[in-house]
């Protein structure tokens, strides 16, 4: 539906095509740059695949023969173009619903021993280091709270990992 939309926007005139409509002004270079008396390549390019309703070999020989006149900043655009519409396309025609599949949550022992390989690598000189460090292992699998984070320092206290004096400086007993 938006190829066809897209389509309507596009008119052609005598023997140079304008592109007009504020989607084209967004995706198209402006008309302005055609050479004289040539169509602007992109925006034949763009045409012939806003008319393109269903799998044609010929106009897609075509298209490609012409995408191979662009420079490759709009040979990328183009793809973009085209990535964009397929997915929306996909996304229209398969409707699925996206769940997240379950990962499986880590015990505190094993969340400690995860935490304990790389902090020794990092080696940070304070606790408030140590719980920023524990915070941005976990930021992609949604975070760890506060409490977990101290609950995790406990451990690799008690492990011996680190030790923590009262000003909050840390030392390292594993090398």
């Amino acid at each position: 539906m938006a190829v066809r939309q897209f389509a309507a926007r596009i008119t052609t005139r005598s023997t140079r095509t304008v592109c007009s409509g504020a989607f084209a002004s967004q995706i198209l270079r402006p008309a302005a740059n055609h050479s004289a008396g040539r169509p602007d390549p992109f925006c034949q390019l763009t045409l012939a695949l806003a008319l393109m309703t269903k799998p044609d070999e010929a106009l897609y020989q075509s298209i490609a023969l012409q995408s191979e006149k662009l420079s490759y900043r709009n040979k990328l655009r183009l793809a973009q173009l085209l990535i964009q519409l397929a997915r929306k396309e996909e996304e229209e025609t398969y409707p699925q619903e996206r769940v997240d599949a379950p990962t499986k949550k880590l015990t505190d022992s094993e969340m400690a021993g995860y935490v304990a390989e790389r902090i020794i690598k990092l080696r940070p000189g304070k606790k408030s280091g140590v719980l920023n460090a524990i915070g941005a292992m976990f930021q992609f699998q949604g975070g760890v709270s506060e409490q977990d984070k101290e609950t995790i320092v406990k451990e690799l206290i008690r492990r011996k990992v680190l030790a923590i004096d009262a000003s909050g400086g840390v030392t390292y007993s594993i090398a």
